[in-house]
């Protein structure tokens, strides 16, 4: 081989490596960008179950409130008179509906991108906001003026504010769990996530 040939070999070995090189380095970014893209992802959908959470907590809470008020003699004769509007259950409960279904769209890609502990904490969390979405669901109205009028017959006691409240504080301490693991694995300080602004510190 002469010395022109050796050269010409050289130099196309070398741009090879080069190309080579140059892929590698593509490929290297390319990965270290899904797996920031993926790392993105499922922070988002632990945000999306702590937030749908939190919003089926506020709705229950706000239900629980206003079917007390609708539950005595008097308000239900109030709604048949006209003199009161009848509780729209569409309106209350539809939101409701979407949160859970976002929220299990969320629990999907846990599911698939996330560890065994945050699967397990993220399943704690959406059977307990399911929990809290069954025991304010009512129960339908029943009989021809009540079908008529939408009242609501089912009478709403203490003891059924308390079986929200403690299912409520149940989603609270799953929804906790589960920031206080993802705090930790993105390396954020332990922190009080119930503390309110007259706390002490």
């Amino acid at each position: 081989m002469t010395q022109a040939e050796l050269t010409l070999a050289a130099a196309l070995g070398s741009a090879m490596l080069t190309a080579i090189a140059s892929l590698g380095v593509v490929w290297f970014q390319e990965r270290r960008r899904g797996e920031a893209s993926s790392k993105a992802d499922l922070v988002q959908a632990i945000e999306t179950v702590l937030g749908k959470s939190m919003a089926i907590t506020q709705r229950a809470q706000v239900w629980s409130t206003l079917a007390k008020t609708y539950s005595g003699t008097g308000d239900q004769f109030a709604v048949l008179l006209h003199a009161r509007e009848p509780i729209n259950f569409q309106t209350l409960f539809e939101p409701m509906i979407v949160d859970q279904e976002e929220m299990s769209r969320a629990a999907a890609r846990i599911w698939l991108e996330s560890d065994q502990v945050i699967v397990a904490i993220a399943n704690g969390v959406v059977l307990a906001a399911a929990e809290v979405a069954s025991v304010v669901m009512p129960t339908p109205p029943t009989g021809r003026l009540a079908r008529k009028f939408g009242l609501h017959v089912q009478r709403w006691d203490d003891a059924d504010v308390e079986k929200v409240e403690q299912a409520m504080k149940r989603l609270g301490l799953a929804r906790k769990a589960l920031a206080d693991r993802q705090r930790t694995i993105l390396r954020q300080p332990d922190i009080d996530l119930f503390a309110l602004p007259d706390d002490e510190t």
